[in-house]
């Protein structure tokens, strides 16, 4: 049985979505997005006084290197 899903065209994709959707590049693009959207919440969290509880995917990892890398930059505290 052939999915419909699989016949959306680049335009299409995200119509009608029920959630927003982000289209990015490759990789890197999704990696780089992934760990500031992690750095943002704790930043914000930070500022709010609360907590960050992130689940955090054990694969693919690209992401960590750019958070590290953003957490020092912006010198976040991670406590």
């Amino acid at each position: 049985m052939a999915q419909e899903y699989f016949h959306i065209t680049e335009a299409e994709l995200g119509q009608g979505a029920k959630i927003p959707i982000l289209k990015l590049g490759d990789s890197g693009e999704v990696f780089y997005e992934l760990a500031l959207e992690m750095v943002e919440e704790i930043e914000k969290n930070n500022r709010e006084g609360k907590k960050t509880v992130l689940i955090c995917p054990v694969g693919p990892v690209g992401q960590y290197p750019i958070f590290v890398r953003l957490v020092n930059e912006r010198r976040i505290s991670l406590h």
